[in-house]
């Protein structure tokens, strides 16, 4: 099913929250993600995984707007979220906050399933891949914030492609995440 297809739905809690209420900039950029997953992680319906939703909207408690993507294939679930106006939304929401995030658009790819949770940046990482630092991130300084979204979204393609094909055909996963003590787990489990 075609990603461009679907409206925002909206599960911030904030039942007004429409397109028409979402800035026009900030806007475009959701609809440029949204065109870009679907023309990066088209390869998914060859490993058998199908378009699932699409959500979009504002945060209630960061303030900050989203958009999430996401795939299954049975219980295997793939999430390509971006989160962008973080700085903004953060200052309205805590404006006597003296420490301030230091991004403001953010990409973030994940599987998960019953048995594990897999943060692919995080296992790029963990895996020791030679990757460049900003291959995953968007520069707070970006002159195109659309040519950063585009640039990050086809470099998760291509790892995702490469380097976890076996997590694609479902014959393991890895658990690879940071847990909430800040500690990073790293564990490759086989699907039964």
């Amino acid at each position: 099913m075609n990603v461009q297809q679907h409206k925002y739905s909206n599960v911030s809690g904030d039942a007004m929250m429409t397109s028409k209420s979402i800035p026009a900039d900030i806007n475009e950029r959701m609809i440029h993600f949204k065109e870009e997953v679907n023309k990066y992680f088209s390869f998914l319906t060859d490993f058998g995984y199908c378009f699932e939703k699409v959500e979009a909207g504002r945060t209630e408690n960061f303030l900050d707007y989203y958009c999430n993507i996401a795939y299954n294939n049975g219980d295997t679930h793939i999430r390509v979220d971006y989160s962008t106006d973080i700085m903004n939304g953060r200052m309205m929401a805590f404006p006597k906050e003296k420490q301030r995030p230091v991004i403001d658009d953010l990409i973030f790819c994940a599987i998960r399933d019953p048995n594990a949770y897999m943060v692919i940046s995080q296992f790029a990482e963990e895996a020791h891949f030679n990757l460049p630092k900003d291959c995953f991130s968007i520069s707070v300084k970006t002159d195109n914030i659309r040519a950063e979204i585009t640039r990050v979204l086809q470099n998760f393609s291509d790892f995702t492609r490469t380097h976890l094909r076996d997590v694609l055909k479902k014959e393991k996963i890895y658990d690879c995440y940071t847990d909430r003590f800040y500690d990073k787990v790293f564990k490759e489990k086989h699907y039964r």
